[in-house]
């Protein structure tokens, strides 16, 4: 039985006997290409293939050998289930009451007393705007 093992960078052909392991595989990829046992996994039509399970059981003739290279690292700290949750950790605060905006004339009135009544002029002549603590 002929199997065809596919990396990233390379493919090639392995010649299988009805005995031939997953781990047989292995064995040839570290013999002809020098890859590590624990830095990858086998895979044949999306099903991972365990060392020690038998080709034979679980792979057609001339099927494809998929090899996947294993992700290096983990998380960083904290739980990974408690991620994106911050609406639902941030205590809830009842809205207070606020008095109530002026309106018409007295709305008008704080308008002009803003624009031209008080008029503070800083460094350049330039006005500070309303939020401004300038003196």
């Amino acid at each position: 039985m002929q199997y065809i093992i596919s990396t990233l960078s390379l493919t090639c052909a392995f010649q299988a006997n009805k005995y031939s392991s997953a781990r047989d595989v292995k064995d040839y990829l570290k013999l002809t290409h020098d890859l590590d046992f624990n830095d990858y996994y086998l895979s044949s039509s999306g099903r991972v293939i365990d060392d020690s399970e038998a080709l034979v059981l679980n792979c057609l003739n001339n099927a494809t050998l998929t090899v996947n290279f294993r992700l290096r690292g983990g998380k960083v700290h904290g739980s990974l289930a408690s991620a994106g949750k911050v609406k639902s950790s941030t205590p809830k605060i009842d809205k207070q009451e606020k008095p109530r905006k002026k309106t018409g004339r007295a709305k008008r009135r704080i308008q002009y007393n803003r624009r031209f009544g008080n008029v503070s002029l800083s460094f350049g002549g330039r006005r500070k705007g309303p939020n401004s603590n300038k003196k």
